[in-house]
């Protein structure tokens, strides 16, 4: 799970519970929804007004905020608003019973899958992410297991998606647990003698999201599977965490949050050997008498020496209170190591390393810091996540070293002594790996992290690591955008992993940060694109998803805001939080149009009519308001829908604004509920829907509608009395939007745990068809001119009802019959865009249009400018510019003048003949007569084809130059590596022309002791001067001398302790920017074997340069192309440069030798887009960190 920011805005502190009992532990024990909120708001209460004033600012800029303080403590909120969003209105109905509705789900669900095993042929496919995102993940994953005696078939437990096997190490993956109720998964035994034989311990034994319902059995190496005797109905509120298999007896033993269970008979009984919580369980290594847990609460260590017969608190060393979960560790190299690893239950932070070597009869505490368990790559924060992920693994080559997982992953080659870490999740100090790593294992040589962004793994002690999770297709998906015509082109919002964007349904990208909610496509153009994260932060994008500006924040916007797109206007845009807002410039500016009182509460859902963006529907999870005249007024429409059950979504039908339907969080038949007045009365519209919450609703043209509940699809034709389900082939998750895309005929759903699938609809008809046919897209007019349109169109499935006829929005005509034809008139200058549109009888439409051009019959312009531009070195130059024909005739005369400082320097009679469209590069006669500096050159067209232009905003054009007598020879040398070769006692010239150049030579002298004198003269500007030695190499090695006077003083270096005949670099550079585009300073590089006499202004001290300022800087800043790095370097050594957005994504990255001291690195940003970076420059060897903030502001 990505660490975000979020605007806890719409919480209320309840009243304050004197010894409550942790949040976490009440959730996962089942306890009432109500008690767990309390219990969250009496331990986070004090924090939320900290967050009110943190997080809408943060939202506001997008920002991935790297401060791990903080991101501790928003960590605990995170987690409870992500499962308050999901419960908090599924459990109204029960008044808070959890376990209630656990139930009700798996009842459902188990009903649908009844025959899961014999299904026919799917009608649904998968469309995606099939591949992990670049910049992202893929979906949580609870563990990884190996096939016994491969290291090449593997099995992912996922939480909400079930197992997923590999035969290829992880190249590719596919599910196998689709047919079983509860798709949790958290550990799978395999039998070795034979691997036809599974165990299946199920649910979410981290988060507790998916209740289990016992273990499961397959016999034909998972194709089909079947309950044991440990079973659980979901209301228990039962989760497993780890099941054994005696390799010997077979005997099996599972264990979780209730307990310790052992069967001897293959599974068919189970008996319960222990009633206390565990979370893991080990063999110790050689036998399988003896059987290690690690504890959950205040159970920290149990023992078992007979086969988990018996479990015995043991352990002596070990903490006795202060605990929260503990992870086991146990290598073959040595039976009696055991490591523990500690959570601690103030704030899930490290409580300790203990380790055992006598077979966990005694134990002795190894190490409390760094905090592994935290976020910081130093272990230097406080607190973590041990209640949610711990794991431990012991490398099978040496008993000593071990790897940890929280947040992170640490390693340790000292029995947990002292530490290192070994993958980050933002890659700060160590490899990249996603966050919250649940498993860590050993199959074979290689150690495997199962993550919240799905499978990794290393197989050189954590130097480099792979992203294994391939097709592992098991995203938690909130929302999905189509493109209106490109059916490759989806944008979709993942808990945990962003939003993401695919334009060819095969590679996916996460665009932005955060757990990605509502998101879509501008359905006038792909380009525009918009997603959201919690509360009420909407971003943009307006280069087709390449990336996301912040473009509101939705005051009391909910954890999940809604917001959509006008059905007829594409830049009006609606959101909604305590009220409803509304902008009509797609988002640029936003205004309210509604004044709920606060008793609506918070807006779930909003729609607006497609026949009228005058009725508008604003439902909170109690309250349905609409308006009939576009936000003015607003009335309670909620009479006559069920009470004490939450909304979930509102829609208007396709072809009426008074037929809405209400989308239900109900366990009673009542989850789908229909109006055809507006509101005023309502139906039950839920006939063969399952007793189960619908959450999307997805209506097609022609009457027919889909609806997606938490099992989900069900389909109800035109006119049809009841539902039907149409779920074969897709398994049974949440569907939790559902979209159409109209072009290909197929609807798409977002799953919440598999991803997005795709379904041909149920009755398709074929859209109509138009193609303009005069003009031809390009064509060209002489104003004023007569366009005539002419069209050819088909009906479809339907009849054709009419054709309209545009210039871009602007209705030219409207035509009934065919031939479809107009003729336009009068038409002046410019550039059209002429649109066709059909409409057929099924109420489909269809679009063509044709780009024209009314020009000027004598029209002439200048395009561009060839000479002269930048800077000239002549007391003359020859002007060239370009004649561009911009209008429908042939040019054949034209006349040219040219212009320095808006004096005429030469004129030109052209004649020839040039096309419309054409041009042609023209040389105008010498001109001569103007100073040194800077200068405007005009270049100018009059008379056209005898006769004066029409059209003169085109006639002239400018360009800036700067005479200057001065030349810059020795370009390129703005690094070290291009240094410019001096000769030892020649003067040259040459020049400081912007504020970013810097000049670097290199001299070389053949004297056994050389004394060097180096001088820098005839400044323009203040300008610094540095010489530096060579390394064996010959590259620049250190500084030796520095001179840096004020103002336009003389630079002089003296160097007479220099005892190496040797390669000598020089640098010049304009002291804060300063330079000269007309001006050269002189260089003059000496040696002798005597010393020289030092001037009282020689090697003067460095004034108020990096030595005695900051020891990063960046040069210019702002900037709109490269930035030069100047950086001070503590030590020789490898150092890391990043550039990073805020999202807190890498967008650059680049490792350079720096030696100690002063160093400079040019980076180039053609790639980078415009915005505000964090500059960092890190090195492992020296712990060295250092940033700077860097603005890109490009044109």
């Amino acid at each position: 799970m990505k660490k975000v920011i979020l605007a806890i805005v719409s919480l209320i502190l309840c009243i304050h519970i004197s010894n409550a009992q942790n949040w976490i532990d009440l959730k996962q024990n089942g306890a009432n929804y109500n008690d767990v909120k309390r219990a969250f708001l009496n331990q986070y209460g004090s924090k939320i007004s900290q967050f009110r004033k943190e997080a809408p600012a943060e939202a506001k800029i997008g920002k991935n905020r790297k401060d791990d303080d903080f991101e501790q403590q928003m960590e605990g909120i995170i987690h409870f608003m992500r499962w308050s969003n999901e419960v908090e209105p599924r459990v109204a109905t029960f008044n808070g019973d959890i376990n209630a509705m656990h139930a009700a789900n798996a009842e459902a669900l188990f009903k649908q899958n009844s025959t899961a095993q014999t299904r026919a042929a799917s009608s649904w496919s998968l469309l995606g992410p099939t591949n992990t995102p670049t910049n992202g993940g893929n979906g949580r994953v609870s563990g990884v297991r190996a096939l016994p005696g491969s290291t090449t078939t593997l099995f992912a437990c996922t939480p909400a998606g079930g197992i997923f096997k590999t035969t290829n190490g992880g190249t590719s993956w596919s599910p196998i647990t689709d047919a079983i109720a509860v798709l949790g998964a958290t550990d799978l035994a395999i039998d070795p003698t034979n691997t036809n034989i599974m165990y299946l311990a199920t649910g979410d034994g981290d988060a507790g999201d998916a209740r289990s319902t016992g273990i499961y059995k397959s016999i034909d190496g998972g194709v089909t599977w079947a309950a044991t005797g440990l079973t659980f109905t979901t209301s228990q509120s039962k989760l497993l965490s780890r099941i054994l298999i005696d390799t010997t007896s077979k005997k099996l033993i599972a264990g979780g949050n209730s307990g310790i269970y052992t069967s001897i008979d293959a599974g068919a009984t189970w008996v319960q050997t222990s009633t206390l919580a565990i979370r893991d369980l080990d063999f110790k290594p050689g036998t399988t008498t003896t059987i290690y847990a690690g504890g959950y609460g205040a159970n920290i260590f149990l023992r078992s020496t007979d086969a988990g017969a018996t479990w015995q608190n043991t352990g002596t060393g070990l903490p006795t209170s202060g605990t929260q979960r503990v992870a086991v560790g146990v290598t073959s190299l040595d039976p009696t190591y055991v490591y523990c690893l500690i959570a601690n239950s103030t704030d899930y932070g490290f409580k300790g390393l203990y380790l055992s070597t006598d077979g966990g009869s005694t134990f002795t505490l190894k190490s409390s810091t760094p905090n592994i368990l935290g976020w910081n790559s130093n272990g230097g924060d406080a607190g973590g996540q041990g209640w949610y992920d711990l794991s431990i693994a012991v490398d099978p080559a040496n008993k000593n070293t071990i790897y940890t997982g929280g947040v992170n992953c640490w390693k340790s080659t000292t029995s947990g002594a002292t530490w290192t870490i070994a993958a980050h999740w933002s890659g700060s100090g160590a490899p990249y790996i996603h966050a919250d790593n649940h498993d860590l294992i050993f199959i074979g040589n290689t150690l495997f992290a199962a993550n919240d962004g799905g499978v990794f793994c290393t197989s050189n002690g954590g130097t480099t690591w792979s992203d294994k999770s391939a097709n592992l297709t098991n995203a938690q998906i909130y929302s999905i955008g189509l493109s209106a015509t490109n059916a490759n082109v989806i944008i979709s919002g993942h808990q945990d992993n962003g939003t993401n964007l695919t334009n060819n349904l095969s590679t996916w990208t996460e665009v932005n940060g955060g757990d990605g909610f509502v998101c879509f496509i501008d359905r006038s153009t792909d380009t525009r694109q918009f997603s959201s994260i919690y509360y009420g932060a909407l971003y943009r994008s307006t280069n087709s998803g390449a990336s996301f500006s912040s473009l509101y924040t939705v005051t009391g916007g909910g954890w999940v805001t809604p917001w959509l797109q006008d059905p007829t206007t594409a830049a009006t845009l609606y959101a909604a939080g305590t009220n409803v807002v509304k902008s009509t410039t797609s988002g640029s500016s936003w205004s309210n149009i509604s004044t709920f009182a606060s008793s609506v509460g918070t807006i779930v859902s909003i729609d607006v009519a497609k026949t009228s963006s005058n009725y508008i529907a604003a439902a909170s999870k109690s309250i349905l308001m609409t308006t009939t005249d576009g936000g003015i007024t607003w009335v309670n429409k909620s009479t006559g829908l069920p009470t004490g059950v939450s909304i979930l979504k509102v829609s208007y039908d396709l072809a009426s604004s008074t037929t809405m339907y209400v989308n239900l969080a109900s366990y009673s038949g009542a989850s789908v509920y229909k109006t055809t007045d507006g509101g005023t009365t309502w139906v039950n519209f839920s006939a063969g829907l399952p007793n189960i919450p619908a959450s999307a609703l997805a209506l097609q043209s022609n009457g027919d509608m889909y609806c997606g509940t938490d099992i989900g699809v069900y389909y109800r034709a035109t006119n049809a009395t009841s539902w039907t389900s149409c779920t074969a082939g897709m398994p049974g998750v949440p569907v939790r939007d559902l979209k159409i895309f109209a072009p290909t005929g197929k609807l798409r759903a977002a799953t919440f745990g598999r991803g997005i699938w795709e379904m041909d609809l149920k009755s398709f008809t074929s859209p109509p068809s138009i193609t303009i046919t005069s003009p031809t897209t390009g064509s060209s007019f002489s104003s004023p001119a007569t366009v005539a349109i002419a069209a050819t169109a088909s009906a479809g499935s339907g009849t054709i009802s009419k054709v309209e006829f545009y210039s871009g929005s602007a209705l030219l005509t409207t035509s009934t019959t065919a031939p479809y034809t107009y003729s336009w008139q009068n038409v002046v200058t410019g550039n059209y865009t002429i649109k066709a549109k059909v409409y057929n009888s099924n109420n489909q439409t269809a679009l063509d249009s044709v780009n024209i051009t009314v020009k000027f019959s004598n029209d002439a312009g200048v395009a561009s400018i060839t000479t002269p531009t930048t800077t000239i070195s002549a007391a003359s130059f020859t002007p060239q510019f370009s004649i561009h024909n911009y209008g429908s005739n042939t040019l054949t005369s034209a006349a040219l003048s040219a212009s320095v400082d808006n004096v005429v320097k030469s004129t030109l009679n052209w004649t020839g003949s040039l096309t419309a469209g054409s041009e042609i590069l023209v040389a105008l006669p010498s001109v001569t007569g103007y100073a040194t500096g800077l200068h405007t050159f005009t270049a100018t067209i009059g008379l056209v084809n005898g006769a004066t232009d029409p059209n003169t905003s085109n006639n002239t054009l400018q360009s800036a130059f700067t005479y200057s007598a001065c030349t810059n020879s020795f370009e390129p040398n703005d690094l070290s590596t291009q240094a410019a070769t001096l000769t030892v006692g020649t003067p040259i010239s040459s020049q400081i022309a912007t504020t970013t150049d810097v000049d670097y030579y290199k001299f070389v002298t053949t004297l056994a002791s050389p004394k060097i004198r180096v001088t820098l003269t005839t400044l323009p500007a203040d300008y610094d001067l540095t010489l530096y030695n060579s390394k064996a190499n010959g590259t620049i090695g250190g500084q030796i001398g520095a001179s840096a006077n004020g103002g336009t003083t003389n630079e002089i270096i003296v160097n007479d302790v220099v005892t190496a005949a040797t390669t000598y670099y020089i640098k010049v550079i304009g002291y804060n920017g300063a330079h000269s585009t007309t001006a050269c300073y002189t260089l003059l590089a000496e040696t002798n074997s005597t010393n020289y006499v030092r001037g009282t202004n020689q090697d003067a001290s460095v004034k108020n340069n990096l030595v005695n300022a900051n020891s990063l800087q960046l040069f210019p800043n702002p900037t709109d192309n490269d930035v030069r790095v100047v950086y001070e370097a503590e030590a020789d050594g490898t150092y890391d440069i990043a550039l990073i957005d805020l999202l807190g994504r890498r967008v650059l990255n680049a490792q350079q030798q720096f030696i100690k001291g002063t160093n400079e690195q040019q980076v180039n940003l053609n790639t980078v887009s415009s915005g505000v970076y964090l500059v960092r420059i890190s090195s492992s060897n020296t712990a060295e960190s250092k940033t700077a903030l860097l603005k890109i502001s490009k044109n």
